[in-house]
């Protein structure tokens, strides 16, 4: 993701948490700093599982399986800003 794309996703974050409050979920921290760490914290975890017998099955294959939780609502971003566009086109066109 681009910086431009990541910055208009972080504002349509910022400008939707009281959605997710409403619906008694917490929005997921803007921080690059938490991003970073959790990321760091979660292939370390993985690389610890994945040399244990047994739970080696409980590591992820990949760090692509599981999106980050900063990244996890980007489709929703997307179809929101898709949707704007379109419904923009269409209101100048008529």
């Amino acid at each position: 993701m681009s910086q431009a794309a990541l910055n208009i996703y972080r504002d349509w974050l910022l400008r939707n948490r009281v959605q997710w409050l409403k619906r008694g979920r917490l929005p997921p921290l803007l921080s690059e700093r938490y991003e970073r760490l959790s990321q760091k914290i979660a292939f370390k975890v993985a690389s610890a599982l994945r040399k244990i017998p047994y739970l080696w099955r409980l590591a992820p294959p990949n760090h692509l399986d599981r999106p980050s939780r900063l990244r996890r609502y980007v489709f929703a971003w997307a179809v929101n800003e898709v949707s704007g566009r379109y419904r923009k086109f269409y209101t100048e066109s008529d």
